[in-house]
């Protein structure tokens, strides 16, 4: 089992992960990237959309995508995760937001601020495999 699912260890580590951060406050940016890399994880971060969009097409490999919902540009988190699910189909997703107006959200979103359990719970539910059973 290669993704940890219990956020109540202290040991949950994602080793190896790739994980491309998308967020455009940079202090943020920075101390979520420091969170990720402290579980384990390797981070590729962008500060919108269109910047996350040119590392996926330059070759960046992720295995998961953290994204804001809300950022400048034209395009916002939710319109960048469905490029991703349909350009990079493997990428797992997680959306992260402070806004509570998400019920027509079709991706796994994550409310802010959150605590390293609920994002260890909510990296691990969306990088379990559809069939999850065994």
């Amino acid at each position: 089992m290669t993704a940890p699912h219990s956020p109540s260890t202290g040991d949950t580590r994602f080793d190896g992960l790739a994980v491309l951060l998308v967020e455009d406050n940079v202090r943020l940016r920075g101390m979520i990237a420091r969170t990720l890399e402290s579980l384990g994880c390797t981070v590729v971060a962008a500060g919108d959309a269109s910047e996350a969009m040119r590392l996926l097409q330059a070759g960046s490999v992720v295995q998961l995508m953290l994204s804001d919902i809300r950022m400048p540009g034209p395009i916002d988190g939710v319109a960048l995760a469905e490029w991703v699910s349909t350009h990079h189909r493997g990428i797992a997703i997680l959306l992260v937001t402070g806004f509570t107006h998400t019920e027509n959200i079709r991706f796994a979103v994550l409310s802010k601020p959150f605590g390293l359990e609920q994002l260890v719970e909510a990296m691990g539910r969306v990088l379990r495999p559809e069939s999850s059973g065994s």
